[in-house]
């Protein structure tokens, strides 16, 4: 654990083929260190890893770079992950990625599954407009089985960006003042609120229920964006309210 104080790190530790792994910040900060060139927590086969009560600080350059990521909290072949109570801010590039390297089959026999990301707060990070893979939460290939509950987005270019991340779930989460696309005509893959692709192994049969997604008006571009590729695969939405989003001008529909 971490007793409450500030701490400047370049990377925390990578936990490989660990289970029960529980790490309690009691409000501590993390402040991740510009230069650095991998994630600040990686966890590689693990099984029921919890992040609770940290602050996470990123750089936040401003400038992706494929090199030195500024990624958060990065999950891979992982299962029953727990993230809760967080607040996250100013990293370049994602604050939480959960994935599943390679396709068709799994270390653990099994794709990433059953996390659960719950009343998390993911802060401010600024627009990169030269790369798609600026996001707070990013479903790559396999990053399945997941819930998300009660959290907060607030002035995020993309608060959730799902290539993979099929029967995934989303409720009573609040999205506010996000999105950053004003070039939509041009490039329709970036700075999008909620962008649903479909370049993964399994997408879509997704479930949003009870968000409440307002003021999301910065942007020229939907506020969801559901890929073609996704026709014929099931992405509801129930009992949501979308209020006053887009731009007074060069707006696109909501969906």
């Amino acid at each position: 654990f971490f007793p409450p104080g500030s701490y400047n790190v370049n990377k925390l530790t990578t936990f490989l083929n660990l289970d029960n792994i529980l790490i309690h910040g009691f409000g501590a900060r993390l402040n991740l260190l510009n230069g650095t060139s991998a994630e600040l927590l990686k966890f590689d086969r693990c099984n029921h890893p919890r992040i609770k009560d940290l602050d996470f600080y990123g750089p936040n350059t401003g400038t992706y770079n494929p090199t030195d990521k500024h990624r958060c909290i990065y999950l891979t072949a992982t299962k029953f992950a727990e993230i809760s109570g967080c607040y996250f801010t100013g990293f370049d590039s994602q604050m939480i990625y959960f994935e599943l390297p390679g396709t068709g089959s799994s270390p653990i026999g099994a794709a990433s599954a059953g996390m659960r990301v719950t009343n998390n707060v993911f802060y401010n990070f600024t627009y990169d407009d030269s790369t798609s893979e600026q996001a707070a939460i990013y479903l790559a290939t396999d990053g399945e089985y997941s819930e998300f509950i009660g959290n907060q987005f607030y002035r995020l270019p993309c608060a959730i960006r799902a290539i993979g991340g099929a029967n995934c779930s989303f409720t009573g989460n609040m999205m506010e003042e996000c999105g950053a696309n004003t070039n939509w005509t041009s490039v329709k893959d970036r700075g999008i609120p909620i962008y649903l692709g479909n370049g993964g192994d399994n997408q879509g049969k997704m479930l949003f229920t009870g968000n409440q997604f307002n003021h999301n008006t910065i942007a020229s571009c939907p506020t969801i964006h559901i890929g073609i590729g996704l026709n014929g695969v099931p992405v509801q939405f129930i009992n949501n309210q979308i209020l006053v989003n887009g731009a007074a001008t060069g707006a696109y529909p909501c969906v």
